[in-house]
This record gives C-alpha cells, structure tokens and sequence, in this order.
C-alpha cells in the first residue's frame, strides 16, 4: 500500500480488508448494479454508525467521503444548544455572536 511516497507494509485478509497494526483503516467494495455499496460491520463500529444513523456523503476532490451524521453548528460544531435558523443548524453561542455582529437576530430564551 502507498500513502504519499511512503510505501506501509499491509495486508488484505479474505474478506478484503485492508489490515494495518491489527487496525482496519479501509476496504475494497464492489458497487452493486444500482451503485450502492455494504461498508463493512468494522468500518461501521469504528465510526460507531448503527442501524438508523444517518451518514453525510460528499465529494472532496476526487474523493468520496461517508461520515457519521451530527447536527452540529455550521459555524463551530458543536452539538450542544444547535437550532435550525434559516435551514442551516446554528448554536445558540455563535447565533449571539452573530447577532452582536448585526448579522441576526436572536429571540431570547423561554
């Protein structure tokens, strides 16, 4: 396997998972003929992705990337005190910052 110029010492074991230190860092998957993909139960535990999760995908470069969901701040992402403003999930701190800012206003707290 090669990362950068480097090349690292792996192995692929026989269910076609790339192994390295004893840690699972990857797989090769075929698409099925509606282009879907299994990400592997290892893969799933170690981003801890359960039945009914949600996974964001999306391209970076020539890259496609799948990650657990969190409905995090768009601005600092935390999960804590997140509202939907607009569409777009804001905390409550960057949404007073924001409106000390002039950008927004924030209806006070009930």
């Amino acid at each position: 396997m090669y990362i950068g110029h480097r090349q690292i010492h792996s192995q692929i074991n026989n269910k076609g998972l790339v192994i390295l230190k004893k840690k699972m860092i990857g797989a090769v998957r075929g698409l099925d003929p509606q282009g879907r993909v299994v990400i592997p139960k290892g893969l799933r535990e170690a981003i801890e992705v359960q039945k009914g999760d949600f996974l964001e995908v999306f391209t970076d470069g020539r890259r496609i990337v799948c990650r657990k969901h969190q409905p995090g701040c768009v601005f600092c992402g935390s999960i804590s005190g997140v509202s939907d403003m607009h569409g777009v999930q804001v905390c409550r701190r960057c949404a007073k910052e924001m409106s000390r800012l002039g950008a927004l206003k924030v209806p006070e707290a009930t």
